[in-house]
Formats: structure tokens, C-alpha cells, sequence
């Protein structure tokens, strides 16, 4: 049994750590990799003044000091990672995330009382986005009292990290084709595709034999196959810490149906005992896969055309991946943009605005609206709705499809710059993401048209109010180009 006594020098011992530890918070250093540094020395000293102080007088403070410390290095450590380029930025981003959840998991389930101005502090900490800053000034505010009571033994009953023998954990990190998962993440069916796992745990079970890692979804055994991870015990655990690398494949046998919807994956880790059994241990990090499949011979828009329907599936890919808030569009957008391809490779099949350059826009419109309507339900294609405080060209399910026709410059980019604006405002007021562009073409043209995909482009949109990057709900645009005021493709031989 551990026993109890008070100890003036480990009150002093604590007393002098708290005030360096003020002292350094106090003071930003410029160099932040010394900065990381004597915050890294002050955890070390903080954890070894815990280990001596008997369990049931370690105050909540102080755990939850040691924790900020542990998520504020982390966080320092990434900035420098960034600036320098020097280090696995992705790694350290990772370990960043698990601290910080356990550091909300504590502020949330403690009953740690504070001032009304730690308070506030407290609760910008709970929101996502908060700065190093920030925990640094709520760390400043935390008052932590002395320790009196030391065992009289001193025992390490936990490693760093206050995690207990009998509740072990593992961080996983997920590469698949040999580059950290992003979510979701498209794949092509019938490719063998690389998947490795980087793994540390904290502590490895006394009976346990070996690690499994098992990839867990309701999706059919066989639409896919995927290798066995399983880690022998490693050879070396120091401080109930260990690391390992699983290798293996994955490959899908056919593409979905839909874009909308993800094939999740869950990580699952177990140990398998002496006895047979598995024990089933929590996973962090890399806990869930977001995956979608393409199927070259068969793709969701079906609009005849398998390159269009390829090319527009990767741009509402990579628009679900950088705003996954646009889910809630997803229906009614794929629609308009089914229609509005096949509206665009007909156009140009039959150059119906050949050699003209005189078309005004409103021809256009009634011409597309025309075309629209018999594709679609005319009724919810509508014409000229007022929104913002202008009038929108076409309107599908709320869908925002605003026409235009250029006759100075045939340039993509600047096309898509000059008229997006527009079409992001009328479609930010009903509290949407997307917004569509329809672009008559009818500039010069001194060289052929090329591949018609280049006339379908997905744009970032800047808007008013601070950094794109920085907003919850980014606005992005489709701007679609169709090339009028063409020549007779033997003129250009001549």
C-alpha cells in the first residue's frame, strides 16, 4: 500500500515550478523552437512532481496545466513545422488534435471553478479554431495549489500522458497510395492501391500476443478486398510506449452509384491474447475513412458522354473535399449539372452559334431556358427570380444559373472572374455555397477550340468579410463556356 506524508520540500518544489511556469507563459520568445523547448522542460518537471504527490491530492489544476502544456507545444511546434518546412507537419497536426480534444474532455468534465474572466477564456478554448495565443492566456488565469502530500514511496504508477495501465490507447495514421488520407479521398475501382498504418500505443496488454487492426463498414465484403494488419509485439516498449508500421492493399471491384454519399470506414484495434481472445482497444487520429469510388465505364451523371461524366465527377469531388458543408446541395446541383453538360457538348457538337457574333443575351437565355425546361421539370426551372437586389437569369431548386455573353476576352480565368461575383451574390442570400455560370463565348477565334473540358472549370469565389480560406462556408462557382463565333474548321488549314 502507498502511503501518505506531508513534505514542506515538495511543497517548495511546486511552488517554484509554478512560477516559472508563469514566468515562461509571460514571456513569448520570438524563437518559438526554444520557446517549445522550455515549455517541453516545464511538462517534464510538472509530470515528475505529480508522479511523488499522492493521488488523491492531485488537484484538477494541475492536470489540467500539464495538459495545456502538453497541447500549447504541440500547437507551437506545428507553427514552427509551417514556417520552416523542417519536420512531419501532418504528424505533429495529428498529435496536436488528440491534446486538444483531452484538453476540452477535461475543461468540459471537471468541476475546476474559475474566475468569470478564465471563464470566457475558457469557453473560446471549447470552439474550434482557437490560437496558441489564447491557451496561453487561459493557462496564465489557472491558480494551482501547492503540494503538500507526497508518498512516502515513490512509485510510477503511469507513464507520461496520465494514462493508466488498464486503459491502454492507439494513435493510428492512415497513408493510402502513399500519402496521408485526406477526407474523402476518390479512388478508382479495380486498382491495387497501397494502405499503410503508423501506429504508437500506450501500453500493450500483458497477455496480448499481437496488434489487429480491422477496417470496419456496412459496404458488401464483396464489393472490395483488403489485406490483414496485424503487429507482432514489439520488441521495445519504454515508458508503456510503443510504435509500429502496418502494410497492406485495398482494391474495389466496382465504382458507386452516387456521389453523395461516402464509403466510411471505421479503424478498429484489438489485442489478440494467449487465450485466443481479443481485447478492444480505442482508436484516435485517423479513427474513421471517407472514401469514394469511380468506375470509368460506368459514372453517376451518365450523360452520354464517359470523359464529361469523369470530368465532372472529379469537380464535384474536389468540391465536396474542400466544403464538405455542400452535402445539403448535392441533389438538386448534380441535376442542373447534368443538364447543363449535355446542354454544352450539344451546343458545341451542332455549333449552333457558328460565325455569329451578334447573339444578345437574351437570345441566349431563351434559348437555353428553352432547352432546360425540356430536360427538366419546367415548372421548377424558373426565369428572372429577383434575389439580393438584382434579377438572376435561371433559377433550378433554387440553384443559381446566371447567363452571360463575352465578346472582348475568351480567356477562362478572367471569364470566370469578371461574372462569378455576380452569381455568388444571388446565391449566398438563400444561404448557398454553389452558384453556376453560363458563358456565350463570342470573342475571336484566331486558333480551334480544344478539348471541351477546358470549357468547364470549378472557381474559388472570393468574398467580402476577411480570408476565404479562414470561412466556414467558402463560395465556389462552375462556370461553363460555350464557344459561339466559330470558323469552319478547314478555314484554320488555309
Amino acid at each position: 500500500m502507498e502511503e501518505q506524508e506531508i513534505n514542506f520540500k515538495h511543497a517548495l518544489n511546486s511552488a517554484t515550478l509554478f512560477s516559472e511556469i508563469r514566468k515562461t507563459l509571460n514571456v513569448v520568445n520570438s524563437n518559438h523552437t526554444e520557446w517549445s523547448k522550455e515549455v517541453t522542460s516545464l511538462i517534464e518537471r510538472a509530470e515528475e512532481i505529480i508522479k511523488k504527490t499522492f493521488h488523491v491530492h492531485i488537484p484538477i489544476e494541475w492536470t489540467i496545466m500539464i495538459a495545456g502544456l502538453h497541447t500549447l507545444a504541440s500547437q507551437i511546434t506545428c507553427l514552427t513545422i509551417a514556417q520552416t518546412g523542417e519536420g512531419d507537419l501532418v504528424k505533429e497536426r495529428t498529435k496536436y488534435e488528440i491534446l486538444l480534444g483531452e484538453l476540452r474532455r477535461l475543461l468540459l468534465s471537471s468541476n475546476l471553478k474559475l474566475h468569470s474572466s478564465t471563464e470566457l477564456v475558457r469557453q473560446i478554448l471549447l470552439q474550434p479554431g482557437s490560437s496558441y495565443e489564447e491557451l496561453r492566456a487561459f493557462l496564465l488565469l489557472i491558480p494551482l495549489p501547492l503540494l503538500y502530500w507526497q508518498s512516502k514511496e515513490v512509485n510510477i504508477r503511469e507513464p507520461k500522458g496520465n494514462v493508466v495501465e488498464s486503459n491502454p490507447m492507439l494513435r493510428v495514421i492512415v497513408f493510402l497510395d502513399n500519402a496521408p488520407i485526406a477526407s474523402p479521398t476518390l479512388l478508382k475501382s479495380n486498382i491495387l492501391y497501397p494502405l499503410k498504418f503508423q501506429v504508437c500505443g500506450l501500453f500493450w496488454n500483458a497477455n496480448a500476443i499481437r496488434l489487429r487492426l480491422d477496417l470496419l463498414t456496412t459496404c458488401p465484403n464483396g464489393v472490395f478486398s483488403v489485406s490483414e494488419f496485424i503487429l507482432e509485439k514489439p520488441c521495445c516498449i519504454e515508458n508503456g510506449e510503443y510504435n509500429g508500421e502496418l502494410s497492406g492493399n485495398i482494391i474495389f471491384h466496382s465504382g458507386q452509384s452516387s456521389l453523395i454519399d461516402d464509403i466510411v470506414f471505421i479503424v478498429r484495434g484489438a489485442f489478440l491474447n494467449e487465450d485466443g481472445s481479443f481485447t478492444e482497444i480505442p482508436v484516435i487520429g485517423h479513427s474513421k475513412l471517407c472514401l469514394r469510388i469511380t468506375n470509368d465505364d460506368s459514372t453517376p451523371l451518365m450523360t452520354g458522354n464517359r470523359r464529361m461524366d469523369s470530368h465532372i465527377e472529379k469537380l464535384v469531388t474536389k468540391l465536396i473535399g474542400d466544403c464538405p458543408s455542400v452535402r445539403d446541395e448535392l441533389p438538386d446541383l448534380l441535376e442542373i449539372l447534368q443538364a447543363l453538360t449535355r446542354l454544352l457538348t450539344t451546343y458545341a457538337q451542332e455549333a449552333i452559334y457558328k460565325g455569329r457574333n451578334d447573339v444578345t443575351e437574351a437570345e441566349f437565355q431563351k434559348t437555353v431556358l428553352r432547352d432546360l425546361r425540356l430536360m427538366l421539370n419546367q415548372e421548377k426551372v424558373q426565369e428572372h427570380p429577383s434575389q439580393a437586389g438584382g434579377i438572376t437569369d435561371i433559377s433550378y431548386h433554387g440553384v443559381i444559373v446566371e447567363l452571360k455573353v463575352e465578346k472582348k476576352k475568351g480567356d477562362r480565368e478572367f471569364i470566370s472572374k469578371k461574372y462569378a461575383p455576380q452569381a455568388v451574390q444571388y446565391a449566398g442570400v438563400d444561404a448557398r455555397q454553389v452558384s453556376i455560370l453560363l458563358i456565350l463565348d463570342l470573342t475571336s477565334k484566331d486558333n480551334p477550340p480544344g478539348d471541351i473540358r477546358n470549357d468547364i472549370i470549378l472557381t474559388d469565389v472570393e468574398t467580402h468579410g476577411g480570408i476565404d480560406n479562414t470561412k466556414k462556408f467558402p463560395s465556389k462557382a462552375f462556370v461553363f463556356v460555350i464557344n459561339g463565333n466559330m470558323k469552319t474548321p478547314s478555314d484554320y488549314s488555309r
